[in-house]
């Protein structure tokens, strides 16, 4: 069975992710998320454009629908390289 979810972004109110697919089991809703591709990653220290080097896959809990439905959001999160500071690697701001 399917269900088609209208309007889970502004449920999530998570700025800069936008949910790609949303699971429902007996148990649990798993939400995977993908990062805004329209919002750039930007260095923390000159505001510069990262360039990406290195992913990680992360899962954490959120408050569910309710005490006995827990939410899990999936994401990978991304870490780049400052164009301008290239000895540092930083961490881009992701949201999350």
């Amino acid at each position: 069975m399917s269900i088609k979810v209208v309007g889970i972004q502004a449920f999530l109110n998570t700025p800069g992710w936008l949910a790609d697919r949303v699971v429902f089991s007996g148990k649990d809703i798993q939400v995977e998320l993908h990062r805004d591709r329209r919002l750039a990653l930007r260095c923390p220290h000159c505001n510069g454009g990262l360039t990406p080097s290195r992913t990680q896959s992360h899962r954490v809990r959120d408050i569910g629908l309710g005490p006995d439905c827990p939410m899990w959001l999936m994401y990978t999160s991304t870490q780049g390289r400052c164009r301008a500071l290239p000895s540092l690697p930083h961490r881009a701001s992701t949201g999350r």
